[in-house]
């Protein structure tokens, strides 16, 4: 390697000055030579123990140059060499490097080692010198004065050396110093940034924890294990247990459905379905009393990982309420379907002319109150109907079923009505699907989403229905090319009474009960049900059941 990089990377791993062979400065002259010292500084006060961190933490180096012929002739000035040579050699080079620099009149010594000759050597930044000092011929002097003058060249010529080295020692104790003054002045700016960021992190967390603790819904958060790890007080009054009860346990042992001995699997299949939505669970307080909440699931990231939160609200008061509007609302619709039935058989016998021929006006206004009689009844059957589904009293049939004839009755059923509408009906194969259905229930649910489809769509269109095979399940698709739902609208469209626009309900007629029910249905086998739909282009509704050939059959 280059004297200077082998001197550099000697001194940064040994963490000692050290010193290059005899080099040619830039700025010298031909024939002039000299030696550059390096110190290391480092980014601590001391020197780093290990090899590994002194290389890790070096910051950069002292250096200092040496030039040989201006030491001596400093030397010179205060001892004249009358009478004698000298020569200084680096014992650590080869060839012309060793010589690190000759007196012109070395080559004129005399050569008598036991009297005339002295020798001396020494360290200097890693590398070993050797200072030699012979007499000239001259006339013959004391040999006092001829070793005195030697012993004296020596020890300058050692002074000079040994100040030029204490010079970068110095050097880098003030780099030292000063980067303790700097460094120091960046921790102390450190910590007060630190100091700041703690107090409006504890600031944060304090505003947090008492928006939490003031909620009037609960809030649970857990990891990606179910691992609860935090509780707030609405939580807690809501549940009967403690925080510090519940923290670190599964949030399964608050959860009345969750099928043993597999809860973990369980909970990833919540978490999968739950995640940003409103979904409805049976909880179970520290009592044993099972009630019903509905939880808001949402996800988080933290410095410690993906983190899930649950916003509870204890909905027993709603089913309660839900469940006296049920009962009212069946015992009216009860009470109606007689009077209605009666209703509707005198006005088909006017119709029929039993009481006597009618004219034109009475017979329209007649024609005109038996559809809204048969509009009425088919509205309390299907609140009686939903009543049922969602109370649990109604009874299914289970069976395999081939899809295919399932979705052969079902166009049967609507053929008219698309007939009349100009719509065609399209299917794609399903002969070798099988669902474990209700056959009657899911007929009454694709002749329910055909009707729609019919009705939305403009005329001379096409409504298409077909099914794939999802891993056990089965997907029934019915998409139509009406104007769309939106964006807004899309989660709702499956609640009672609710329609898409009121004007709706005046041109296509219906009750706002039909998604509702079908979504029952849907939830009764097990199954799901959503649509995707683009403003403008239309809407594909599904619903997703159980294949025969599942493991849920």
């Amino acid at each position: 390697a280059p004297p200077r990089r082998s001197a550099l990377e000697t001194a940064r791993d040994q963490g000692e000055v050290a010193a290059t062979r005899r080099i040619r400065l830039v700025v010298q002259a031909p024939g002039q030579r000299a030696v550059l010292l390096f110190s290391p500084v480092y980014t601590t006060r001391t020197v780093p123990a290990s090899l590994a961190e002194r290389r890790a933490r070096l910051r950069g180096f002292t250096t200092a140059a040496l030039r040989l012929d201006r030491l001596i002739a400093s030397i010179t000035d205060e001892v004249p060499l009358q009478g004698i040579t000298f020569l200084l050699i680096d014992t650590e080079a080869e060839g012309a490097n060793r010589i690190l620099l000759a007196d012109p009149r070395w080559t004129e010594r005399l050569d008598d080692p036991e009297e005339l000759h002295r020798s001396e050597s020494f360290v200097l930044g890693g590398r070993t010198w050797e200072v030699r000092v012979s007499r000239l011929p001259a006339p013959k002097t004391a040999a006092r004065s001829w070793r005195s003058s030697a012993v004296l060249l020596v020890g300058l010529l050692f002074t000079g050396l040994l100040g030029a080295f204490l010079l970068v020692l110095t050097s880098r104790a003030t780099q030292v110093e000063e980067l303790v003054v700097h460094r120091t002045a960046e921790l102390e700016k450190e910590l007060q940034e630190h100091r700041r960021t703690e107090d409006i992190l504890r600031a944060s967390e304090a505003r947090s924890r008492a928006i939490l603790d003031h909620m009037i819904g609960g809030m649970i958060t857990f990891d990606r294990e179910s691992r609860i790890e935090t509780v707030n007080p609405a939580a807690e009054r809501m549940l009967g247990y403690r925080e510090d009860e519940l923290v670190g346990h599964s949030l399964a042992c608050l959860m009345a459905e969750v099928a043993a001995p597999d809860p973990q699997i369980f909970m990833r299949r919540a978490h999968r379905e739950a995640i940003g939505r409103v979904t409805e669970w049976q909880g179970r307080r520290r009592n044993g009393e099972v009630f019903p909440l509905e939880a808001a699931l949402f996800e988080f990231d933290t410095p410690a990982g993906r983190r899930y939160a649950a916003n509870v609200q204890d909905i027993s008061e709603r089913r309660e309420v839900d469940r006296l509007k049920a009962e009212f609302v069946a015992t009216v619709s009860h009470e109606l379907r007689t009077p209605l039935t009666s209703i509707r058989g005198s006005l088909g016998l006017l119709t029929a002319g039993v009481g006597g021929e009618l004219p034109p006006q009475g017979r329209e206004l007649v024609r005109l109150a038996e559809r809204n009689a048969v509009r009425l009844s088919a509205l309390i059957n299907d609140i009686l109907d939903f009543e049922r589904l969602e109370s649990g009293r109604v009874s299914m049939h289970f069976a395999a079923v081939p899809l295919e004839a399932l979705l052969e009755q079902s166009f049967e059923s609507v053929r008219p009505f698309a007939d009349e509408h100009g719509i065609s009906l399209t299917s794609l194969p399903t002969a070798r699907l099988q669902v474990w259905a209700d056959a009657d229930r899911i007929v009454q649910v694709v002749v329910n989403l055909l009707s729609n489809a019919i009705k939305f769509s403009g005329t001379q269109r096409e409504v298409a229905v077909w099914a794939e095979e999802m891993g056990g399940r089965v997907r029934v698709f019915v998409k139509d090319h009406g104007r769309g739902i939106p964006a807004l609208h899309r989660q709702r469209i499956f609640e009672r009474f609710f329609q898409v626009e009121v004007a709706d309900q005046r041109a296509q007629g219906g009750t706002g009960l039909g998604l509702a029910i079908c979504k029952a249905i849907i939830e009764h086998h097990g199954g799901r049900m959503g649509v995707e739909s683009e403003e403008g282009v239309g809407s594909t509704f599904w619903f997703e059941i159980s294949s025969a050939a599942s493991g849920d059959v």
